[in-house]
């Protein structure tokens, strides 16, 4: 994660000649550290003053699905 951050990033920009860029990460529920030290890389370079990517970062972890939830909190508000 922070290889392609650090290192990708800056030669797909080269090679696109371009300035503007967005680094996107799909998030599985694995790598937690990995993230909080993309995070803290993000912040160190603005307080330098550095051009940072926008970093959006997509919540992949498994989730119930809303028709399912619904089932489970009817069913517990009925004492089941």
């Amino acid at each position: 994660m922070l290889h392609g951050f650090e290192r990708q990033l800056s030669a797909y920009e080269a090679a696109e000649d371009t300035d503007l860029s967005v680094y996107l990460v799909i998030y599985n529920g694995f790598g937690d550290s990995k993230l909080q030290r993309l995070r803290e890389r993000v912040e160190e370079a603005k307080t330098a003053g550095k051009r940072t990517p926008e970093v959006i970062v997509v919540d992949a972890t498994q989730k119930p699905s809303g028709s399912r939830l619904r089932d489970i909190q009817s069913h517990a508000s009925l004492g089941g």
